[in-house]
């Protein structure tokens, strides 16, 4: 068997079985946490000792790395798209419930596995290389609010429950978390570069609205297993379990609540300090 059709064999047989598939442990995000936030201490005492930045030497790295983000979650989301396609151009019955069915995935399990739940298992493994955004800013001694730091780490974890327990609406929001990046990191690669985009603002604008639509899908999904399973109206038996459909909902409302502060800080307050101070 040759090595394109070992990865072949993977990817169409993957499953994500706790403490057999690579980083699927509970010690797994337990520990990251504790490294990453280790880390972040030692780079930011690493600068204080210093007594500078490692801006200038760090620079190169820090354009290849915006780079390699935006392009390899372009890869991942243009992987995601055609399988999601492939899936819907299987499911049966009429065009409207095509979305639904691969949404919703109930039992027996039949889209929550495979080729998919491999690029969800990918798109994991990149949340453990984007916790290096924080390092690289704690070396180029710019802040590290409380959101940038909580979010990198929370999102990893998120991606493991989800995984763990077979969440079937994790595709929705790590499509729109894709398309996010794609920008995002495409921004920042600019930035480096000293190209000004324009669109700083409605990329913080379009990330609200990301966690508003994740939000409501999370929560309709987890409505509709709790009705299914313990309500007396209908209901659905979505893949995945009602602890990971609290949780992700809980997680991605704290994220909304803190980008919506996030913008109000940014771009409401600070204009509005700015006309009493004109005045």
């Amino acid at each position: 068997m040759s090595d394109v059709e070992e990865v072949t064999l993977l990817m169409d047989s993957f499953d994500f079985v706790t403490d057999v598939t690579p980083f699927s442990s509970l010690e797994t995000p337990v520990y990251t946490c504790i490294i990453y936030l280790t880390l972040l201490l030692l780079c930011k005492l690493l600068v204080r000792i210093r007594g500078k930045s490692f801006n200038a030497a760090l620079q190169p790295i820090v354009i290849g790395h915006n780079i390699f983000l935006s392009l390899g979650s372009a890869l991942l989301l243009a992987a995601l798209l055609y399988e999601l396609f492939e899936n819907a151009q299987a499911v049966g019955g009429t065009p409207g419930h095509k979305l639904w069915t691969i949404w919703c995935d109930e039992p027996p399990r039949r889209y929550t596995k495979g080729r998919l739940y491999f690029y969800y298992y990918v798109n994991y493994i990149f949340k453990f290389y984007e916790m290096a955004d924080t390092l690289i800013l704690a070396l180029r001694d710019r802040p590290t609010p409380f959101l940038h730091v909580y979010h990198h780490a929370a999102t990893m974890v998120l991606c493991w429950s989800q995984l763990r327990e077979h969440s079937t609406t994790q595709w929705v929001p790590i499509v729109i978390n894709l398309v996010i990046h794609v920008a995002m990191y495409y921004y920042y690669a600019m930035a480096s570069l000293g190209i000004n985009v324009w669109w700083k603002r409605h990329l913080t604008t379009a990330q609200i609205v990301q966690f508003v639509i994740d939000v409501w899908v999370c929560a309709y999904a987890t409505y509709l297993k709790y009705m299914f399973h313990y309500g007396t109206e209908d209901g659905a038996d979505c893949g995945g379990t009602m602890l990971a459909g609290y949780f992700g909902t809980g997680l991605l409302f704290s994220y909304l609540v803190l980008f919506i502060n996030f913008y109000l800080a940014n771009y409401i307050y600070k204009k509005v300090q700015k006309k009493r101070k004109a005045l």
